[in-house]
């Protein structure tokens, strides 16, 4: 069976900037609105079967932009959603710091820890790898588009690559950016680019199709 190429897109920039939105609903910035349309021009030449996207306002617009220059709709699938910070919405990370230095230090690092009423990276990176897992085997062979969150792109990569909470945010996964990844039927993964431009999307796919690239899981 043939590979699935991935395109995990990061949203475009929201008017939530800077605070912790998790499943609060920021929509999409002027700017935001823009990196949608550099998303969608990148992939106009991609033959994309699916676009996927988190629930929240900032990703579904982002994949709708996506989705139209191949009459596609995009699909919403919430286990796509960001991370849950419960009672940490909408807080700036220097806020929470002054608040409580140790709690943060604990979000960004032990995997089991929740925010009140919120939600722990190793339950992020079970609901997210659970649906990633079910697209590739329902679109085996054939590109597709994934629009969500940072929390989310780290998730799948710290699956992925055996990366901890600490390491996996040391990434830089900017708005408008993507990770592109094959999987394979056997679950094997070849992780092509973190953090692409869309500039660079068409040319890493043209390359995927073109090599036999082959990772055991």
């Amino acid at each position: 069976m043939l590979p699935s190429t991935l395109f995990l897109i990061r949203h475009g920039q929201s008017e939530g900037a800077g605070t912790l939105s998790g499943h609060s609903d920021p929509p999409l910035s002027a700017a935001g609105h823009l990196q949608a349309v550099d998303a969608s021009r990148a992939l106009e030449r991609v033959p994309l079967v699916a676009v996927y996207s988190s629930d929240l306002a900032r990703a579904r617009d982002t994949a709708r932009a996506v989705a139209a220059p191949h009459t596609l709709s995009e699909q919403l699938e919430s286990d796509l959603r960001e991370r849950h910070f419960g009672a940490w919405e909408g807080m700036r990370a220097a806020e929470l710091h002054a608040a409580d230095p140790d709690a943060v230090t604990r979000l960004w690092s032990d995997p089991e820890f929740a925010p009140p009423q919120g939600e722990a990276f190793a339950a992020v990176v079970r609901r997210v790898n659970r649906a990633r897992h079910a697209i590739t085997r329902r679109h085996a062979g054939f590109p597709v588009v994934l629009v969500t969150h940072a929390g989310v792109l780290r998730a799948v990569l710290a699956d992925l690559l055996g990366l901890s909470v600490a390491a996996s945010m040391q990434l830089e996964l900017a708005t408008g950016h993507a990770v592109v990844m094959q999987t394979f039927a056997d679950g094997g993964a070849h992780v092509a680019g973190i953090n692409l431009p869309p500039v660079a999307w068409e040319s890493v796919w043209h390359g995927l199709e073109a090599e036999d690239f082959r990772i055991t899981a």
